[in-house]
């Protein structure tokens, strides 16, 4: 499974820019998943719920399945979550994860100025969705041609002989 990350200033459009990646890619046939990092911290298992019981009494992780949806809690920390993404890569072609700017994997770096918002850029960045950055010698597609860039995507990490692809 390719992980590719979509990240960009605050409010710059990346939820949208997911939706829209997701939208295509599964149209092309590509199983997809996702990831949305978030700087804060948020607690998602609630205190008192069964579940967060369960993880208290020492469970690793817990999973809160109903007729419509499945949950998984875990702690956030690293171990727990190569684990989940290995699990992962053996379900999906690709996982696109929102935020995360300073990992390691590749990116598609979100602008809706030719400055961006923090002086100093992610690393890794494999294209820029948004107008030409001063400095920046990726490819680059306008705001509008989401397809241009699905194209790139598909191009880079999901054809065979593409350098991310998996075999």
């Amino acid at each position: 499974m390719v992980e590719l990350g979509i990240v960009g200033g605050r409010n710059s459009g990346k939820t949208t820019l997911v939706e829209a990646l997701v939208h295509r890619l599964v149209k092309l046939n590509h199983s997809v998943a996702t990831v949305k990092h978030t700087a804060h911290n948020h607690l998602f298992d609630q205190p008192g719920k069964d579940t967060h019981r369960h993880r208290q009494a020492g469970a690793g992780m817990t999973l809160a399945v109903s007729d419509s949806e499945v949950a998984l809690f875990s702690d956030s920390s690293t171990e727990h979550r190569e684990k989940l993404m290995r699990a992962m890569a053996t379900m999906f072609d690709i996982c696109l994860v929102e935020g995360d700017r300073s990992a390691e994997r590749p990116k598609v770096f979100l602008s809706r100025n030719r400055k961006p918002d923090s002086p100093v850029l992610p690393t890794n960045i494999v294209t820029v969705y948004g107008p030409e950055l001063d400095g920046v010698t990726v490819p680059r597609y306008e705001l509008d041609d989401v397809d241009g860039l699905v194209g790139f995507i598909v191009d880079r990490f999901l054809t065979p002989t593409a350098e991310g692809a998996s075999a």
